[in-house]
């Protein structure tokens, strides 16, 4: 979609609905057989940002001006490759996977709400700042909304969810014995000798239990502007990966490796100890997949997952001004191909006969994860389920379930119920001064509820 295509129509009514027939020109870049989108529904949304030529002042979206509004926010989430560098995920020459429908009328269906109370599906995903939503049942959709200017050929930012996905090639170079997931960070990456990585295994970084300081500074991982102000460890890793300008005195050419190896231990923990969650982590294994292969991170993923997928689009992922990639948060992908995703991991790694994930490390996610590594040290545990764990880059939910699901800041889910065979899929644009963690215990509530009435 480009930059000036965002706003096409103005709408007369804010919540009228517009149903999209079958063969509605998708802008899709796969050119054989088509997806349906029978039942797709489309709500109407107007704005004048990034219109106009040249467009005016305030109307411009940048990375630090996109949290002015909600209306920037928005913009923004669905435009990243014009705001930042990025590098393309290719979908391959694969040919398209056609998702089955078997449409319903899911608004009416009764979740829990942001109160607490019982009330409609539709409610739910308009007070959450929902930009696009998707369920899946036994492989089949049953729903299929956008929001927010949001079209099914729209890629939209995952943030934190890009680690859920980009682990897949990780799997993949333990699978192949090119990564021993037990063995010394510094035995692959010898650059972080010196740093707080020093004797900590590849394991401890897939459950995020480094003892490396990551201070988010004044800020929460939702408030995006602060993060990029901010002088604590994810301010200068955020600034290092492009999303970003420098701070005065910062050096032009400081790539996330370069941050990575400034990286200190806290001194009241030790390794494995505790859940601490830190975008470091997921990058610093990036650069593992980078440095055994000697491929660039994108091309991995494009390599190891996305081409396997008959995705409709290729995805794309941010990237520093070394053509270093961020593993960590920089993906955006439309939310078919990322249901697409979803269903994959349902079918444990399985997908058109080709085992995309290694069986064996989505059934480890499932049964060895361990919620005592969640303390009152640990970043965000105030904010998600009693009971929540945290593996190999995947959350579980403590709601006594057999689910599992990726998540990103600013509301991104994938979220994987194998007993029922249901796939949820949901981005959102959640902005600074409206957004609440506690809607972390709120969306797994919801996805808990549909899973039961659906």
């Amino acid at each position: 979609m480009k930059r000036r295509e965002f706003f096409q129509r103005v709408q007369p009514a804010a919540m009228a609905l517009v149903t999209v027939p079958s063969g509605w020109n998708r802008g899709a870049r796969y050119e054989g057989i088509s997806q349906s989108e029978r039942g797709v529904k489309i709500h109407p949304f107007q704005s004048q940002l990034m219109r106009g030529f040249p467009t005016p002042e305030d109307q411009i979206v940048t990375m630090l001006s996109s949290q002015e509004s909600r209306e920037h926010l928005v913009w923004a989430h669905q435009h990243m490759s014009e705001l930042c560098a990025t590098q393309p995920i290719s979908r391959g020459n694969r040919p398209l996977t056609v998702l089955s429908r078997n449409i319903r009328n899911m608004d009416n269906v009764k979740v829990s709400g942001v109160t607490g109370d019982k009330t409609s599906l539709i409610k739910v995903l308009i007070e959450t700042y929902t930009d696009a939503f998707l369920v899946m049942r036994r492989g089949k959709i049953l729903t299929e909304q956008y929001f927010n200017g949001m079209k099914p050929e729209s890629c939209h930012h995952l943030w934190s969810l890009s680690k859920s996905i980009s682990v897949g090639v990780l799997f993949n170079l333990i699978e192949r014995g090119l990564v021993d997931e037990h063995e010394k960070v510094t035995g692959y990456l010898p650059e972080l000798a010196s740093s707080g990585y020093e004797g900590a295994t590849v394991r401890q970084l897939l459950d995020m239990q480094s003892n490396v300081e990551y201070d988010y500074g004044e800020s929460t991982e939702t408030d995006g502007l602060n993060v990029g102000l901010s002088k604590g460890e994810q301010g200068r890793h955020l600034r290092a990966a492009g999303y970003f300008p420098r701070l005065d005195g910062e050096d032009p050419v400081t790539g996330q490796y370069d941050v990575y190896q400034t990286l200190r231990s806290k001194s009241n923990q030790t390794h494995g100890s505790v859940f601490h969650y830190k975008c470091s982590d997921s990058g610093v294994l990036g650069w593992i997949c980078e440095k055994v292969t000697g491929q660039r991170f994108a091309d991995l993923v494009s390599r190891h997952i996305w081409s396997k997928l008959g995705a409709e689009q290729s995805a794309y992922i941010v990237s520093d001004s070394n053509g270093t990639c961020t593993p960590y948060s920089g993906i955006s992908v439309t939310l078919r191909d990322l249901a697409r995703w979803g269903q994959m991991h349902l079918r444990l790694g399985m997908w058109n006969g080709t085992q995309i994930i290694p069986r064996r490390f989505i059934e480890d996610i499932q049964q060895n994860h361990d919620p005592t590594k969640f303390t009152e040290d640990s970043w965000l545990s105030p904010y998600v389920l009693p009971g929540t764990a945290y593996r190999s880059q995947f959350w579980i939910p403590g709601n006594k379930t057999d689910a599992y699901y990726a998540d990103g800041a600013y509301g991104q889910y994938c979220y994987i119920h194998p007993e029922s065979e249901t796939v949820i899929v949901r981005f959102a644009t959640q902005s600074k001064g409206l957004d609440n963690p506690e809607w972390l215990k709120i969306m797994a509530s919801v996805f808990a509820d549909l899973v039961e009435v659906i």
